[in-house]
């Protein structure tokens, strides 16, 4: 499944990003109260918090107040580690200048929440990580990010037992678009830079005349798609390159350009879609006269254009396509190969098998 895909080691790129959360796992009570360091978090120490609905009607969970900077209208990400107990609903709030931005019905027991916006991500023993994006508009007058327990389906206001409540730690909100891996914070925001691969091998590592290149990864959100790519060029051309990129839009292709070949770009069945929080393995072998390419397991396409490298590929990286410093490519990858040769039909199907 999914969540166990994603917790295998791989390679993880991000972007800068900042966790406004001042105490990502010290946030307040409201309508509840929070027992500290009860069970083993998903970081593997008992610090994870119990939070226990009161007796009051009202929404129950915790809250931090005055968290969003004064500005106009900006997209957000809120997400949190939860882990059900007598309750496993989840309701995500952020809240500013009157409005309340919600999604609901996180299901802590199955794994699920039906808000397109909003992602539930599987980390074991119990705990899932919520989350959600929203566009708040704020100019500086009483704001929360919150996260309330829920006793049943869209019911999220009601009155407390005392007794009833579930876990929560790694509380995050961030200037983005989708969910970065967790940023914790001790008492002030705390900003990660961010995280780039390039300019990995060297000459004798990449063959100009043939070759097959193998990359199994996934993106992480649609932010600065532009020019997103993962491919061989030449440290001092942009002339000279094999990538696998994505240019704008919803769809991946592979580029070979080279002296006598412009710019050729094939399409190949393969969406963002499809790569979005969900490994593909994109094996594409090289040589003049041919270019094929399969997606998990089967061809892709091939095509019969001639083209030469006007000098040797020396780089390999996670880079824009036209060389420039914005739009880098961030997600994960688990495994990259090149091959000095090109790989037969068969050996390429069997390296591409989506069977984990």
């Amino acid at each position: 499944g999914k969540a166990k895909e994603l917790q295998k080691p791989s390679l993880l790129l991000e972007p800068q990003s900042t966790n406004l959360f001042p105490k990502s796992n010290d946030v307040d009570p409201t309508a509840a109260t929070k027992l500290d360091n009860q069970i083993t978090s998903p970081e593997g120490l008992q610090n994870a918090a119990l939070y226990v609905e009161n007796t009051a009607t009202a929404s129950h969970g915790a809250i931090k107040s005055a968290i969003f900077p004064t500005a106009g209208a900006t997209t957000y990400t809120l997400s949190v580690f939860a882990k059900a107990k007598e309750r496993h609903l989840l309701r995500l709030n952020l809240y500013a200048d009157g409005t309340s931005n919600l999604t609901d019905n996180f299901d802590l027991i199955n794994g699920t929440v039906s808000d397109a916006n909003s992602t539930i991500e599987d980390f074991g023993n119990g705990w899932f990580r919520c989350s959600t994006t929203k566009t708040v508009t704020n100019s500086g007058g009483y704001n929360f990010a919150a996260v309330y327990m829920g006793k049943a389906i869209n019911n999220y206001y009601y009155e407390g037992d005392g007794t009833s409540g579930l876990y929560l730690f790694g509380f995050q909100l961030e200037q983005q678009s989708y969910p970065t891996s967790y940023i914790p914070t001790f008492g002030s925001t705390v900003t990660r830079n961010v995280e780039l691969c390039d300019n990995a091998g060297q000459r004798g590592v990449f063959n100009n005349q043939e070759g097959t290149m193998y990359v199994e990864f996934t993106e992480l959100g649609f932010a600065n798609p532009n020019q997103t790519s993962i491919g061989i060029s030449q440290e001092s051309s942009s002339n000279n390159r094999l990538l696998l990129f994505r240019g704008g839009g919803s769809n991946w292709s592979f580029q070979v350009r080279a002296a006598s070949v412009n710019a050729m770009s094939n399409s190949i069945n393969l969406t963002t879609t499809e790569t979005l929080n969900k490994f593909a393995k994109v094996a594409i072998r090289y040589k003049t006269g041919e270019i094929t390419a399969f997606v998990n397991g089967s061809q892709s396409f091939t095509n019969n254009s001639t083209f030469t490298f006007n000098g040797k590929l020396d780089k390999f990286g996670f880079i824009p396509y036209d060389g420039s410093t914005g739009n880098n490519f961030y997600g994960r990858v688990k495994d990259v190969k090149v091959f000095r040769r090109t790989l037969t039909d068969s050996e390429m199907a069997e390296l591409t098998n989506n069977i984990t």
